[in-house]
């Protein structure tokens, strides 16, 4: 009887199994014949043909701004745009670059009415892609904005963008992001009758993913030039934006000039060395307990060094210049392969999430880069944010902050590999390292800029610490304009409505752009 039981038990438990096998195998299939889109979503049958002219409006500005800045960046010959549409947005390329726009249908002539010197390929994008040789996509941007929802079925076209992924330069793709145009409650068809379907960022992740799409950089970006609405979503791959792992062992500085950073240098110290990259501390004689400090740390960590500037005592003025020959110097003479001019009161970080600065610098360096440009983040304290001590984390403290908006921050190439050539920092005020066959990454990584930690701190940096301390001459060289903003004022707490909330987690998607190129910000001139 037990035997029987067991028996048919058993037999229970494997067509339970098999069921359950079953039922997740037609899930799968299902999610791929929908593309990765929610269950229940309805597409669009047939949708209409789609006209992209539209007077006074320019759909997906940032994402032409950005192909036209990577492909000068990158000293790329073609632009590939798959699904040009009119071809308006294109006539800017043509004097730079050869242009090959892929369409069908009545906008083929439009296109070539509109683009002069581009090659036009009349092809039906359902079939996925004409015959490009790799000879052209290897020195190719490829751009395909907004074209996947118009398709039916798109299977074609997706792999081979995942092919030549592997191949060209960059790859931009854009597309509506279905949550923040309709909300999360919408299951289709979508409201634009040219669309048969519209994805939100996950699904699209997961299918550009499953696609073959690895490493790639993915957020927002305005959907048109009028309203500025982020509402469309980009992604950024190709062989030099896909990032992947480099098993390379590779030896990085970065030297870190401080003056009275007490309350954050052993934070900032601690997490360089914890990815394996050294440390070289250029103290300016401060005395608030910072070179103490790092003497400590100097005793428990190998890779940790010190010393003072000027090393005959302490100079009446905060000499730069002079500050940046020694580093040239130290730079000059290290046997590293990739040197870092860093502050004390800062975080750099790879464009990539979950990529560590040194494996994003090593994945620079495997592709040929020799320096890396930076944008700059200020983080401001808060009437939330106005108590900051050594105890706290910057990162997880500080939550509201703004793009640079000096002149200054625009410029930021402060990485660079070891050459056999003597690089120059001064002369630009150590915003631009500059050496002889220097090749910057197209792609800029962050800079987490802690100027001002609280109300007491800034009293102190700025109107007792620099102020007095500025060197004459290098006040009438345009050194240090960025404090002018302070004269005759109390710095109180800053505004976050004024702020952007740099602590959510959403905050690197919304802001991809002008992150990783700088896109949109604005330049302000401090007199």
């Amino acid at each position: 009887m037990m035997l029987n039981f067991l028996k048919n038990y058993l037999n229970g438990l494997i067509c339970k199994f098999q069921e359950i096998e079953k039922t997740e195998s037609e899930h799968l299939k299902g999610s791929k014949k929908n593309y990765y889109i929610k269950s229940g979503y309805n597409p669009r049958e047939n949708p209409e043909y789609f006209d992209d002219i539209i007077k006074g409006v320019t759909y997906q500005p940032q994402v032409y701004d950005l192909a036209f800045l990577l492909a000068k960046k990158s000293n790329a010959k073609y632009i590939i745009d798959i699904g040009s549409g009119s071809g308006i947005k294109l006539k800017k390329f043509e004097d730079d670059f050869q242009v090959i726009a892929v369409d069908y249908g009545k906008n083929i002539k439009i296109l070539k009415k509109n683009l002069t010197k581009a090659k036009v390929l009349s092809w039906n994008l359902e079939k996925g892609l004409p015959k490009i040789s790799n000879r052209i996509l290897n020195q190719s941007i490829i751009i395909c904005a907004d074209v996947l929802e118009h398709l039916i079925e798109p299977n074609l076209l997706l792999k081979s963008l995942s092919e030549i992924s592997l191949r060209c330069l960059f790859i931009l793709i854009s597309t509506p992001d279905r949550d923040r145009c309709r909300g999360i409650n919408d299951f289709g068809p979508p409201l634009n009758p040219s669309h048969v379907r519209e994805w939100n960022i996950q699904e699209f992740r997961n299918m550009l993913t499953r696609y073959g799409f690895k490493g790639f950089l993915s957020g927002y970006t305005v959907d048109n030039d009028i309203d500025l609405k982020k509402t469309t979503i980009i992604v950024i791959s190709g062989k030099f934006a896909s990032f992947r792992k480099i098993d390379k062992n590779i030896k990085m500085l970065a030297i870190i000039t401080q003056y009275n950073e007490s309350d954050i240098i052993v934070q900032n110290i601690k997490y360089l060395i914890s990815m394996g990259i050294d440390v070289h501390v250029i103290d300016n004689w401060s005395n608030d307990g910072s070179f103490e400090k790092v003497k400590r740390l100097q005793k428990r960590y190998s890779n940790v060094s010190l010393e003072r500037f000027p090393r005959v005592g302490p100079s009446k003025y905060y000499e730069w210049i002079k500050i940046l020959k020694r580093i040239e110097s130290i730079a000059n003479k290290a046997k590293y392969n990739w040197i870092i001019h860093y502050d004390s009161d800062e975080i750099r970080e790879s464009p990539w999430p979950y990529v560590n600065l040194y494996d994003g610098i090593v994945f620079v360096d495997s592709l040929g880069f020799n320096a890396i440009d930076f944008t700059v983040l200020n983080y401001r304290f808060t009437k939330t944010t106005n108590n900051f001590s050594e105890k706290r984390n910057p990162l997880t403290y500080f939550k509201y902050c703004e793009f640079g908006d000096h002149p200054g921050h625009f410029i930021q190439v402060k990485a660079w590999k070891k050459t056999n050539n003597n690089i120059e920092l001064a002369s630009s005020g150590g915003h631009n390292v500059l050496f002889k066959g220097r090749k910057v990454y197209p792609i800029k990584f962050l800079i987490r800029h802690y100027p001002l930690r609280s109300t007491k701190q800034a009293y102190r940096k700025v109107f007792f610490e620099r102020f007095p301390r500025f060197s004459p001459d290098e006040l009438k060289m345009g050194f240090h304009s960025h404090y002018n903003q302070y004269k005759g004022k109390k710095i109180i707490n800053f505004k976050e409505k004024k702020l952007i909330n740099g602590g959510l987690n959403s905050f690197k998607e919304d802001y991809i752009v002008e992150l990783i190129s700088g896109i949109g910000l604005k330049q302000k001139i401090y007199n």
